[in-house]
């Protein structure tokens, strides 16, 4: 699931990503139902975050800005009720490692 905080709202998409093109600092996603026009190059900083709740733990990648404003954050997909997939949190914690985030 991709969040992308603006002010006023937030846009949400869960599900596949297909269409993906880079373009120099851009990081785009052009499907048919979700379009993202990220520029990689004003990320600051990204974090990976592993939150309490009922259903246990879920993890977050969050990015931010150079003034440290919430960017994007990411997470797997999940249902209320449902706990975490085990193959989301082992993937963000291989980003982590790698240290991208």
């Amino acid at each position: 699931m991709v969040f992308v905080p603006n002010p006023g709202c937030i846009q949400i998409h869960s599900g596949p990503v297909n269409r993906v093109e880079p373009r120099g600092p851009w990081f785009n996603v052009l499907d048919p139902r979700f379009n993202l026009h990220l520029r990689t190059d004003r990320l600051a900083q990204a974090w990976l975050v592993r939150k309490p709740t009922v259903d246990g733990i879920v993890t977050s990648i969050e990015a931010f800005d150079a003034g440290n404003q919430l960017v994007l954050m990411l997470f797997g997909t999940r249902k209320p009720g449902m706990p975490e997939a085990g193959a989301w949190r082992a993937l963000a914690a291989r980003a982590a490692e790698a240290g991208s985030c």
